[in-house]
């Protein structure tokens, strides 16, 4: 997605979600521990932008193989950045037509028209450790979704100087609900993603 952002300035941002995936992955801790990932599933993201002035965002992520089917499911959610200029409804602090919203199943992209309505305002203090969080796609249909989040931890970055003020929170936890996509209804159990609560005045 290649995104006007102001006279010479853009966004671009480029998703993939529900691959597979196979390796290695190493966790050092006390003691360094390999372990070998046969098949699994994920993601990529990969954004290169000049935002606006002020900028606030929530993000989504989170993918899986479906028990049962063998489906490959991939969610990718923004709120507050990248509004379609011909949405359905107006962007507001809640609800959103977002350009890059989008849930992919098998490698297939399918992409989300319907408004997303979120809990909360990004960059205000809206998500907290143990506390739901929700997000819902507006008005049902063939795409559809209804998420809840509880995070379990967060990893903080922040930078306060002078002119600048960041926060950048990526909490991880599970998530619950329910995804309608290409004809097919998906449970989400207990699902581990990522909510990106961002908000930057630079």
């Amino acid at each position: 997605l290649s995104y006007p952002i102001g006279p010479k300035r853009a966004a671009y941002t480029h998703k993939i979600s529900g691959m597979k995936v196979q390796g290695t992955a190493e966790l050092r801790a006390m003691d360094a521990t390999t372990t070998t990932i046969p098949l699994a599933v994920g993601l990529s993201d990969w954004t290169r932008s000049m935002h606006w002035r002020l900028t606030q965002w929530f993000w989504v992520a989170l993918t899986w193989e479906a028990a049962g089917s063998g489906d490959r499911v991939g969610i990718n959610l923004s709120h507050g950045v990248y509004p379609h200029p011909r949405g359905a409804v107006p962007p507001s602090a809640h609800k959103q037509v977002g350009m890059e919203n989008a849930v992919w199943l098998n490698d297939r992209v399918h992409f989300i028209e319907a408004p997303l309505v979120v809990q909360g305002v990004p960059g205000q203090g809206h998500v907290a450790i143990g506390q739901e969080w929700r997000c819902y796609t507006e008005g049902g249909g063939a795409l559809s979704l209804d998420l809840t989040f509880t995070p379990r931890g967060v990893v903080p970055s922040s930078v306060h100087a002078y002119v600048l003020s960041c926060d950048l929170l990526h909490h991880f936890g599970v998530y619950n609900g329910r995804v309608v996509v290409g004809g097919k209804t998906f449970e989400v159990v207990n699902l581990p993603g990522i909510l990106e609560d961002h908000f930057a005045w630079w």
